[in-house]
């Protein structure tokens, strides 16, 4: 006869072997939570609630300073070369009586156009964000940019679509946007908005974050450079609610 207690210990032995295949990111977060935030000239500045800004800025000061990967257009993957050429088109809209400017990107392999993604409107936000490669692979960002029909003060909706080797992991995941790519200590990394809850993706593998919203594709001043891209991090400002953060993420030593 199998007691309670062995099904309780055979159940246990399950759920720890199952916790132990789950694959969880190796990147270190670190979150301020922040009392005030002001701009100081071009430099947004914050007033944290424990500790001093100072000291929390200086601590991956060094490894701020390190810029992401970046690559030459085109990107050279085994014997091919991908490249991406931005274009623009003029589009007549009957109900408004007006012509609309359009952008859109043609990605070729070599000399083959592989595929031509149109990119919205254009506004002062570039809608070619970046090609990348990794080992056998490449990513492009692109943000689409449409005119907000219910805003009085013609303000733009605007979100991030990554493609891996053509194929748009936005599809693929279920992502309501994907954005700020990049390669982070030689990783693929990207955030995500998925059903209203934003995560970040590193190496194929999610981790959730509490935050209702990381401001990205800014224009202005410090604003353009949220979220941050280093070598080995990622930096950036995220709130919920009422409540700012300040958030560093990286393969922190």
């Amino acid at each position: 006869m199998i007691r309670k207690e062995h099904v309780f210990l055979i159940f246990l032995s399950f759920f720890i072997i199952l916790t132990a295949c789950v694959p969880k990111s190796t990147l270190r977060i670190e979150e301020h939570v922040i009392k005030t935030m002001d701009w100081e000239g071009e430099e947004l500045t914050f007033t944290p609630v424990e500790g001093n800004r100072e000291d929390i800025l200086a601590k991956h000061k060094a490894e701020r300073m390190k810029p992401a990967q970046t690559f030459t257009l085109p990107v050279e993957i085994g014997y091919h070369t991908i490249k991406v050429t931005e274009g623009f088109s003029e589009d007549f809209d009957v109900s408004e009586n007006i012509t609309v400017s359009r952008a859109f990107l043609d990605i070729y392999q070599d000399d083959l156009l592989l595929m031509t993604i149109d990119a919205g409107v254009i506004s002062p936000i570039n809608n070619f964000r970046g090609l990348w490669a990794y080992e056998s692979h490449w990513f492009l960002e692109v943000a689409h940019v449409e005119e907000n029909p219910a805003d009085p003060n013609a303000a733009f909706i605007i979100w991030g679509e990554i493609f891996q080797d053509g194929n748009s992991l936005n599809e693929k995941y279920g992502y309501d946007e994907a954005f700020n790519f990049q390669i982070l200590s030689g990783k693929p990394f990207f955030f995500y908005n998925k059903g209203g809850e934003i995560g970040f993706s590193y190496d194929g593998v999610e981790t959730d974050l509490d935050y209702a919203e990381i401001p990205h594709y800014m224009c202005c001043s410090a604003s353009a450079f949220n979220p941050l891209a280093a070598e080995n991090m990622v930096a950036f400002y995220a709130s919920m609610g009422e409540q700012d953060y300040y958030v560093e993420i990286g393969a922190f030593k």
